[in-house]
């Protein structure tokens, strides 16, 4: 599974990964990025000298206050400032949204000797806040060799960040998933290819027909526009007539929890999360055993990850007369997957718990690339598998408005929550959490749901098992860096011919940090009770 391309949504980043300390293959030269304007050059001996600001320094960086931080070092002398208060800086600049001072702090931290893993740390910052030319620029000749094993998970996580930005350019998007590929060290190969082939699938109609968009005062410009442009590759990339997933085998091989595959001489075969921890050097006789498996691991602990992801590659072992082969799970798997293979395949469906490491005679690996959940889609029986396994709604409780809460989430959680439940609250909406709630349950809440709200986030993910008819209402922070994954659940709602208004508030995206405009959205969401448009509807092209 690679990287997000310009074709396609992003899968999990490239399967990479190897611990060699072998020299990388040259890069080709880096694309240029929009630049940030330099500020007025100063000699290393011009300004006031640190031990002078330092008592400053830190008063600022314990009353959090990023702007006066930022008018510290800017009077600075590069030379005499720490590695420690150079990486404070970029990161108050940041903070601050100072331009000037994140220039000069990349200056200072590329001329500094920083440790390499504290260099990748700060570098997986800018990308965070959609600084990918400054990030490349900052790690240097870090790119140009295989990384120190301290440095090695920030690295390819900032390279893997750079090829899912979509503001960034496309040519500094495929440059940066090479990169990655080389600096990996993956050993490409190692595997044979089943003979097995996905079921030809259906186009995805266009999902602009149930799309409704309105945004918040201050949201920006094209905010429609990118949206509905970003759903409609996902749909076209889901709808191929012959989907390019494919299952791979690996023989005497080992596995761990987070998707990684080794021969026993070391060599790497699969890496999907990078560590810094060298993987195990153990004999097949030391470590659980398993002749032949199915892999189901690796980047899957949250609900779309998997329903959107793995589990979409799994149609196989469930058609009629599979062989019924074992599937590792991770150990610290979320309830649901397991819960869903025992919904497709009964309670005696086999699984294996994967931990640190077991070796496996033949492991299959399937990918999903392409395999679309719309009508007519390769995986969609799964999902209509499941919902039948789960059984209908009670009685009494078919015709439900069900808001679901992100109070037992740790991300994107507004300023104001109470307040935004209670504005849903008074139009009719039960706020539900689904932590700790079976997925059959889940399935038969959504069956039961005539209309379903939430803030954009993995619950919404059970729009998969909404009753036909059924409208959506999603309030989506804006964060056009990883709006390939944030308009999924648009893009689930789309595959399943839901209704969905998608209201569009401010975000800051590196802090996922954001406050509910409640008069307006009120506004918008009676408008879309009644079923018509809202005063701040948007066309394509149109801001808020």
């Amino acid at each position: 599974m690679g990287g997000a391309g310009d074709d396609g949504p992003p899968q999990d980043p490239h399967p990479s990964q190897a611990l060699s300390g072998a020299a990388a293959p040259p890069p080709r030269a880096r694309p240029e990025a929009p630049a940030i304007a330099a500020p007025p050059a100063r000699s290393a001996g011009e300004g006031r000298p640190w031990p002078l600001l330092a008592p400053a320094f830190k008063d600022c960086l314990e009353r959090a206050d990023h702007a006066g931080l930022c008018a510290l070092v800017l009077a600075a002398r590069p030379a005499t400032m720490p590695n420690w208060a150079i990486g404070q800086f970029l990161r108050a600049a940041l903070a601050a949204r100072d331009e000037q001072a994140l220039r000069r702090a990349v200056e200072m931290a590329v001329a500094a000797p920083l440790q390499p893993a504290l260099r990748a740390r700060l570098a997986l910052a800018l990308v965070r806040h959609r600084q990918a030319g400054l990030a490349l620029e900052l790690l240097g000749d870090m790119l140009d060799a295989a990384p120190e094993p301290a440095a090695r998970p920030a690295l390819l996580t900032a390279l893997a960040a750079v090829t899912l930005d979509g503001t960034a350019p496309a040519d500094l998007r495929r440059w940066a998933a090479e990169r990655r590929r080389a600096l990996s060290g993956v050993v490409e190969g190692g595997f044979a290819l089943a003979a097995i082939r996905p079921r030809r699938q259906a186009p995805s109609p266009s999902l602009a027909p149930l799309l409704g968009i309105a945004a918040a005062p201050g949201a920006g410009p094209g905010t429609a526009a990118a949206l509905l442009e970003t759903l409609e590759r996902r749909a076209a990339w889901d709808s191929a007539e012959e989907p390019a997933a494919r299952v791979r085998i690996y023989r005497d091989v080992f596995a761990n929890r987070l998707g990684a595959i080794w021969r026993p001489d070391g060599t790497v075969l699969r890496e999907p999360l990078p560590t810094a921890r060298p993987l195990p050097a153990v004999a097949p006789g030391d470590v659980p055993q398993h002749d032949r498996a199915i892999l189901a691991t690796g980047n899957t602990n949250n609900l779309y990850h998997w329903f959107g992801g793995i589990f979409r590659g799994l149609g196989w072992r469930f058609e009629a007369g599979a062989e019924a082969l074992p599937i590792a799970l991770r150990d610290d798997a979320l309830p649901a997957q397991a819960q869903s293979l025992r919904l497709l395949g009964g309670e005696a469906a086999p699984l294996i718990a994967l931990g640190d490491c077991a070796h496996f005679g033949e492991l299959h690996v399937p990918d999903w690339g392409g395999l679309g959940m719309h009508r007519g889609g390769a995986a969609r029986f799964l999902f209509d598998r499941l919902v039948a396994a789960a059984g209908p709604a009670p009685e009494g409780r078919r015709d439900r408005r069900i808001l679901i809460s992100r109070r037992d989430a740790n991300a994107r959680r507004p300023e104001g929550e109470d307040a935004l439940e209670a504005m849903f609250a008074r139009h009719g909406f039960e706020s539900v959490t689904l932590k700790g709630m079976p997925l059959a349950d889940r399935i038969r809440m959504m069956q039961g749901a005539a209309l379903v709200a939430g803030i954009h986030g993995a619950g919404l993910t059970m729009l998969f098992a909404a009753r036909a008819g059924a409208r959506v209402y999603e309030v989506m922070p804006w964060m056009p860096a990883s709006l390939s994954t944030r308009c999924c659940m648009a893009a689930i709602s789309g595959a399943f011919g839901l209704a969905h208004r998608v209201w569009i508030e401010p975000c800051d995206e590196a802090r996922q940090a954001w406050e509910p405009h409640l008069a307006e959205m009120e506004e918008d969401l009676v408008a879309f009770l009644d079923g018509r448009p809202g005063p701040r509807s948007l066309e394509p092209g149109e801001g808020g």
